[in-house]
């Protein structure tokens, strides 16, 4: 299965939800293999990106994109490796006010400061953990997630689908059992990409 649709299309076989009126519509099935997706990135960290933001002078604070889950390394041409502090964790600062940048501080979700405050321009890469591109409709690529782990969206999938309040199809049964499944399916999965990652330490690259 590679597209939204092929994955949909295999829910309502399993379920026997292949006539209409469907029980659950196209439009439920898109949103949850949504929070499927992001579920999946979010908890394994594997969707891996390069970003590059261009620091100028006597400017600290850059907007980066909202997809970011986390930076895991920063480089410039002047400091292969700026450290990264986290929100909340307050940077000892130890180096002069201006100068060439050597940490970077996570101020939220969408906005870091860099230390000591740039004297000229440069290229800051980025190597960060990304959330996956929206599922927009059925045509969509599921390219972001890899296709050994498409079947596991599907568990999720499930578990929205027999947690809604409706008397013809609620199961809080099945809806526990998929989420389960699914949880312990990302659990293995997010083991599993850690030891790949491991054993190949380039990031893979995406087209924005």
């Amino acid at each position: 299965m590679s597209t939204a649709g092929q994955l949909i299309q295999a829910f309502r076989d399993d379920e026997k939800d292949g006539l209409e009126p469907f029980f659950w519509s196209d439009r439920q099935l898109l949103r949850w293999l949504n929070q499927a997706a992001e579920r999946f990135a979010t908890d394994t960290e594997s969707l891996i990106d390069n970003l590059q933001l261009r620091l100028v002078p006597a400017v600290a604070d850059y907007p980066y994109d909202a997809c970011v889950l986390r930076i895991l390394s920063a480089s410039s041409l002047h400091c292969r490796h700026l450290r990264v502090v986290e929100p909340g964790v307050f940077p000892i600062l130890d180096h002069p006010r201006f100068g060439h940048p050597s940490l970077v501080e996570i101020l939220d979700a969408r906005t870091l400061r860099v230390h000591p405050v740039p004297q000229v321009e440069a290229n800051l890469a980025l190597t960060v953990a990304r959330l996956p591109r929206e599922i927009s409709d059925k045509a969509s690529d599921l390219c972001d997630i890899p296709r050994r782990y498409h079947e596991l969206l599907l568990h999720f999938v499930k578990h929205k689908a027999y947690s809604v309040q409706d008397a013809e199809t609620i199961n809080p049964g099945k809806a526990a059992d998929h989420l389960a499944m699914f949880t312990a399916g990302v659990q293995d999965a997010s083991e599993e990409l850690k030891r790949r990652r491991a054993a190949n330490t380039q990031p893979i690259r995406f087209q924005w």
